[in-house]
């Protein structure tokens, strides 16, 4: 049966936390959810080592046919995201993946 698992991320992703995120990502992909949809709206710093909970579970994701977003990512966040490189391996939208604002923002989401 094909399901979507969101997840909101805290406030602040840095090198103290991205472990534990990484792993809690890795968890919500054992039940083979489609969609991956990571919920940045509470985010207001993501560091680029923070960058590492992403990276954890992206190649999980894509072996597993899991579709990994991120979704309701302000310009700073958006920016790191860009700066490393994650913008090519998932798509990130400004809003939420559905409706109008389903197209991921100029520079967002290049595969």
């Amino acid at each position: 049966m094909d399901h979507d698992v969101i997840v909101r991320l805290p406030r602040e992703v840095t090198f103290e936390n991205a472990r534990h995120i990484g792993q809690h990502l890795r968890e919500l992909l054992g039940s083979g959810p489609t969609v991956l949809e990571i919920d940045l709206t509470q985010v207001t710093h993501l560091s680029p080592d923070g960058g590492t909970a992403f990276l954890m579970v992206l190649e999980t994701a894509q072996r597993q046919g899991t579709r990994m977003i991120a979704t309701h990512a302000g310009p700073r966040v958006r920016r790191v995201l860009h700066q490393l490189g994650l913008t090519r391996l998932i798509d990130v939208y400004d809003g939420s993946a559905s409706g109008d604002s389903a197209r991921p923002p100029s520079g967002g989401g290049e595969q």
